[in-house]
Protein backbone atom coordinates (compact mmCIF):
# COMPACT_ATOMS: atom_id res chain seq x y z
CA UNK A 1 0.00 0.00 0.00
CA UNK A 2 2.76 2.46 0.88
CA UNK A 3 4.34 1.96 -2.55
CA UNK A 4 1.35 2.14 -4.27
CA UNK A 5 0.56 5.74 -2.27
CA UNK A 6 4.00 6.78 -2.94
CA UNK A 7 3.37 6.37 -6.92
CA UNK A 8 6.10 4.00 -7.11
CA UNK A 9 4.07 0.76 -8.04
CA UNK A 10 0.63 0.21 -9.70
CA UNK A 11 -2.20 -2.68 -9.39
CA UNK A 12 -2.74 -4.18 -13.21
CA UNK A 13 -5.67 -6.55 -13.86
CA UNK A 14 -4.52 -9.47 -15.35
CA UNK A 15 -7.36 -10.75 -17.51
CA UNK A 16 -7.49 -14.03 -15.47
CA UNK A 17 -10.30 -13.22 -13.33
CA UNK A 18 -11.25 -9.77 -11.16
CA UNK A 19 -9.17 -10.98 -8.57
CA UNK A 20 -5.90 -11.87 -10.38
CA UNK A 21 -3.76 -8.55 -10.10
CA UNK A 22 -0.39 -8.10 -10.51
CA UNK A 23 2.42 -5.07 -9.26
CA UNK A 24 4.18 -3.75 -11.23
CA UNK A 25 7.10 -0.69 -10.67
CA UNK A 26 5.53 2.25 -12.74
CA UNK A 27 8.95 3.61 -14.49
CA UNK A 28 8.96 0.16 -15.91
CA UNK A 29 5.10 0.25 -17.14
CA UNK A 30 5.97 3.52 -18.40
CA UNK A 31 8.62 2.46 -20.41
CA UNK A 32 7.51 -0.60 -21.41
CA UNK A 33 4.09 0.54 -22.62
CA UNK A 34 6.24 3.68 -24.63
CA UNK A 35 8.45 1.06 -26.16
CA UNK A 36 5.75 -0.24 -27.42
CA UNK A 37 4.05 2.66 -29.01
CA UNK A 38 7.06 4.32 -30.37
CA UNK A 39 6.50 5.66 -33.74
CA UNK A 40 2.98 5.07 -33.79
CA UNK A 41 0.64 7.49 -34.39
CA UNK A 42 -1.00 6.70 -30.44
CA UNK A 43 2.36 7.21 -29.11
CA UNK A 44 1.04 11.11 -28.06
CA UNK A 45 -2.20 9.77 -26.50
CA UNK A 46 -0.42 7.19 -24.94
CA UNK A 47 2.31 8.94 -23.38
CA UNK A 48 -0.45 11.54 -22.96
CA UNK A 49 -2.47 8.99 -20.88
CA UNK A 50 0.45 7.80 -18.79
CA UNK A 51 1.14 10.67 -17.33
CA UNK A 52 -2.29 12.40 -16.67
CA UNK A 53 -4.15 9.46 -15.27
CA UNK A 54 -1.52 6.42 -14.47
CA UNK A 55 0.61 8.81 -13.09
CA UNK A 56 -2.00 11.57 -10.85
CA UNK A 57 -4.06 7.99 -9.65
CA UNK A 58 -3.33 4.23 -8.38
CA UNK A 59 -6.95 3.65 -9.74
CA UNK A 60 -6.97 -0.07 -11.58
CA UNK A 61 -9.30 1.44 -14.21
CA UNK A 62 -10.50 4.72 -15.26
CA UNK A 63 -14.77 5.78 -15.79
CA UNK A 64 -15.34 8.06 -18.94
CA UNK A 65 -15.87 10.68 -16.94
CA UNK A 66 -13.03 10.65 -15.00
CA UNK A 67 -11.41 10.61 -18.85
CA UNK A 68 -12.97 13.22 -20.09
CA UNK A 69 -12.12 15.12 -17.55
CA UNK A 70 -8.23 14.37 -17.66
CA UNK A 71 -8.79 15.69 -21.32
CA UNK A 72 -9.83 12.60 -23.27
CA UNK A 73 -12.74 11.84 -25.51
CA UNK A 74 -14.43 9.20 -27.66
CA UNK A 75 -11.68 8.88 -30.04
CA UNK A 76 -8.54 8.74 -27.75
CA UNK A 77 -9.76 5.96 -26.42
CA UNK A 78 -11.33 3.76 -29.11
Amino acid sequence: DRLQAEGRVRLLHLGLGSDTLGVVSLDTYRDKVLSGVSGTPQEGTVRRFLERAVAATPELSFEQRTLRELGFGDGDVT
